[in-house]
């Protein structure tokens, strides 16, 4: 009975200490041909949609937070307590001013939820509609969740087929180093030049004006900075 105890105590043990390890994280290329990657592609196109569609969410929250929005909406109210002697008017007019705003803000950035539909589809591995050779595609996964993607397509520079250029289409903002550095890594190991962020990469498009995409912009800067550091880091 003392050995049966023991086993069973060792066993709970063991199983306990299972339950707190995290989660395995894993960067890797998720094959096309590969039926063990097919979800992860899938999700993977998920979430590059998911990303594009949360820009909406990021130039909502620039118009809003301008400068020249809160401005405006200072002077309106100024201008209703004027000619409006009624509080209870006044915060009624406001109000109904506000919902009308937020509405016209929805419908400025509603564009990002139609690139997302666009992006979020099998042709966005595509070069055009005549292939069905499909880019290249990096994923990191943390369990069973697909956390962050990179899209490489391959490029010929000056009709030398042999040393191609491959542009990576999108990047996540909090895993991107690994994604990055599995590029690059195998950008060498196949004689490719780059990685480089490609002028049309998912998360490229612009539908407001330039003022309202500073954050925007910046977190583009980043990216870049980091992929050129990676890069001379690699050599």
């Amino acid at each position: 009975m003392a050995d049966v105890s023991a086993t069973s105590k060792t066993t709970a043990q063991d199983a306990a200490t299972d339950k707190k390890q995290p989660p395995a994280l894993a960067t890797f290329q998720a094959l096309p041909n590969n039926e063990d990657h097919h979800i992860d592609r899938v999700n993977a196109l998920r979430l590059i949609a998911d990303s594009v569609a949360q820009q909406r969410q990021e130039a909502s929250r620039a118009i809003i937070t301008h400068p020249i929005t809160i401005a405006t909406v200072l002077a309106l109210c100024a201008v209703f307590s004027h000619y409006i002697g009624d509080l209870a008017t006044i915060v009624i007019t406001t109000a109904g001013c506000l919902m009308a705003g937020m509405s016209g803000v929805g419908y400025l950035t509603y564009g990002y939820l139609e690139l997302a539909e666009r992006t979020g589809t099998w042709s966005f591995l595509r070069a055009d509609e005549n292939t069905d050779k499909e880019d290249i595609l990096i994923v990191t996964k943390y369990g069973d969740d697909i956390i962050g993607a990179l899209v490489l397509r391959l490029v010929v520079v000056g009709g030398n087929k042999k040393s191609p250029k491959f542009k990576a289409r999108y990047r996540n903002k909090t895993f991107g180093t690994a994604l990055l550095e599995e590029a690059i890594a195998l950008g060498r190991k196949n004689g490719w030049e780059g990685p480089e962020f490609a002028p049309d990469h998912a998360n490229s498009k612009r539908i407001l004006p330039g003022i309202f995409h500073k954050n925007l912009d910046r977190r583009e800067a980043r990216a870049k900075n980091l992929l050129e550091k990676l890069k001379a880091e690699s050599k």
